[in-house]
């Protein structure tokens, strides 16, 4: 029988007693599988105003960093460790990659921001809710059950690439679940069993392929041969990232969103930047560790003529950024933070600090925006009279 990550029993005690979900909560009660279409299957309805998860999307879209980081907050936050992390594998990932996000679950659950801000959002009503009936349909809490999610193309196009999926779920309610889907189906492929079916993004269809690549590996696609392809990549028919030799930029310990973007200038999204042209890769990650934030960006440049400009640019980004909030102490304090430098042909960018102090300026910012839109600040973000 197909299996989604590793079989989780009916009959194994709850990892959740000890953290954010809730060993004694209520099944769902009148979910239909054929309406229902939740979480990475599908569509996660309204949690709270206005918001939408579509994550099939999202996913494979390489341009919705937004969703992604909107599914690494609901999915962090649990306040247990897991039995293992989910570090970025580079072997999982082919060497022609000209996109890859990573989310280390693991390490957002480790984070002490994370669990401060999102926990009591978890522990929710609605969204409670709604995590309960995704576990009640396939025997699958994002909370405890997700270790890590990897994602990549090998081109920079919208609604092409693949999804690595390190988790695990029941076995059997999610296989019933599957053939209730529009369209299910499944196909032999190189000795592996390829699923398919009917999904829905902003009410146009489109299909899901998805495999088990391995035990507690599950990979997604809307494209049958960009599923395939990673297949190979994991059987070692196609060589991955790590056949390529060490990253130049490591990521530290505490790790939890890293993203990485070549080929720029073969793009399909309209990037029309000289920065990007001009770039041969982009690199960013965020992480914390014992309690101390940290953000690190790299920027390649095609030649290493271009390397010295690259800089001036982002010291200018930063002057800018201080002239347009010279009001603003706390905003100020974060940038004198930053530091800029330059490594061979690449510029690179590192911050440290405490979460706490970034969240306060961006709740901020996002006030002083929201009530701008309305014509109830001054240009400097004081209310009006």
């Amino acid at each position: 029988m197909f299996r989604l990550f590793s079989s989780r029993r009916q009959s194994d005690p709850d990892p959740r007693v000890a953290g954010i979900g809730r060993p004694n909560a209520a099944p769902a009660k009148n979910s239909d599988p054929k309406s229902s279409r939740i979480g990475w299957l599908g569509r996660w309805e309204s949690v709270g105003r206005r918001a939408r998860l579509l994550v099939p999307a999202a996913m494979v879209a390489p341009t919705s960093i937004a969703a992604i980081l909107i599914i690494a907050t609901l999915i962090a936050a649990a306040a247990v460790s897991s039995a293992s992390a989910a570090p970025l594998d580079r072997g999982e990932v082919d060497a022609e990659a000209a996109w890859m996000v990573h989310l280390d679950v693991d390490a957002l659950r480790d984070s002490q921001s994370v669990n401060r801000w999102i926990r009591p959002w978890l522990q929710s009503p609605a969204v409670r809710a709604k995590i309960d009936e995704l576990d009640e349909q396939i025997g699958f809490d994002p909370t405890t059950d997700l270790h890590g999610v990897t994602l990549y193309g090998n081109k920079l196009i919208p609604n092409r690439g693949v999804v690595i999926m390190h988790g695990q779920a029941d076995a059997e309610r999610l296989h019933a679940f599957l053939r209730e889907q529009p369209d299910y189906r499944t196909r032999e492929y190189d000795g592996r069993e390829l699923l398919s079916w009917t999904s829905r993004h902003r009410g146009q269809p489109h299909t899901v392929h998805a495999s088990e690549a391995s035990p507690g590996r599950m990979l997604f696609s809307r494209d049958k041969d960009d599923l395939t392809t990673a297949l190979k990549v994991l059987a070692g028919q196609r060589p991955s990232l790590a056949d390529t030799g060490p990253h130049p930029s490591k990521s530290p310990p505490g790790t939890m969103l890293t993203i990485r973007m070549r080929k720029l200038s073969q793009s399909r999204l309209g990037l029309k930047s000289p920065l990007f042209r001009l770039s041969e890769t982009i690199s960013f990650i965020l992480g914390e560790h014992q309690g101390e934030a940290f953000i690190r960006g790299r920027i390649e440049a095609r030649s290493g003529e271009h390397v010295d400009e690259f800089r001036d640019v982002a010291k200018g980004l930063l002057a800018l950024a201080r002239l347009l909030r010279a009001d603003d102490d706390d905003l100020l304090q974060l940038l004198d933070e930053v530091q800029i430098h330059t490594a061979d042909t690449a510029v690179e960018m590192h911050w440290s600090g405490q979460m706490e102090d970034v969240a306060k300026v961006v709740l901020r910012e996002h006030l002083r925006k929201a009530l701008s839109s309305r014509h109830r600040v001054n240009d400097n973000g004081s209310p009006k009279n």
